[in-house]
């Protein structure tokens, strides 16, 4: 789960989540759900587990 401390949600970012939300693809970590909590500050997403630590681990394991 990934934690947004929310100042002000931008509809560029709305734009996004609601694309991401729609991507199904094997190369794309999946976005399941998002929200905010009651009192809008703090915003959830759900992401889909991805076992690699960070990117560059990934890059370096694979020699990408």
């Amino acid at each position: 789960m990934k934690l947004i401390v929310r100042t002000d949600l931008e509809k560029d970012t709305l734009d996004e989540i609601n694309l991401m939300q729609l991507l199904h693809h094997a190369n794309i970590i999946r976005l399941y759900e998002s929200f905010l909590l009651k009192d809008n500050r703090v915003f959830y997403m759900i992401l889909e587990y991805c076992p690699v630590s960070n990117i560059h681990t990934f890059f370096k394991d694979f020699n990408l």
